[in-house]
């Protein structure tokens, strides 16, 4: 397993790679909402699989506290919009892609495997895959940041 967050899916029927998104984040009785731009795998990953990630995850709340983490923390947003996280409709936060690139035949093939795969646990039931793939990724990659804290120490 890989210890990046994959941002390959699927746009007007050709596999491509997404590098950076749009999201919007409405706000709550004030008709206005949030607009940044990013780059962050992360943040793609997560819209990319939104709704495999809501079904999997112990509880709704668990998505909404995922997603507020990543987006106060985003170096696009504005300082100001942060301040005003309690009035966030997270839940009803979106996505567009920006830039996307085509994948390579070799990563396409992988990806197509890897759906494939997905599926077929899904029609057997299993409802949190994508859900532990993710927290896999995230201990995995906290790991290697260790590892890499520790290694720029010794030197």
């Amino acid at each position: 397993m890989s210890i990046y967050f994959s941002t390959i899916t699927v746009l007007e029927d050709k596999i491509v790679k997404v590098t950076e998104i749009r999201v919007t984040i409405p706000l709550y009785n004030h008709g206005d909402e949030i607009i940044f731009n990013s780059t962050n795998p992360e943040l793609i990953y997560l819209f990319i699989h939104e709704s495999s990630l809501r079904q999997g995850s112990n509880n709704m709340d668990q998505w909404d506290d995922i997603l507020l983490d990543i987006c106060i923390n985003e170096k696009n947003i504005k300082k100001n919009d942060v301040l005003r996280f309690e009035n966030w409709n997270i839940y009803g936060a979106s996505y567009s892609v920006v830039k996307d690139v085509p994948c390579k035949p070799k990563e396409a093939e992988i990806f197509r495997f890897n759906q494939l795969e997905y599926l077929d646990e899904k029609k057997r039931g299993a409802k949190d895959y994508r859900y532990q793939e993710y927290q896999t990724i995230k201990i995995l990659h906290k790991s290697t940041q260790h590892r890499s804290i520790k290694d720029g120490i010794k030197n």
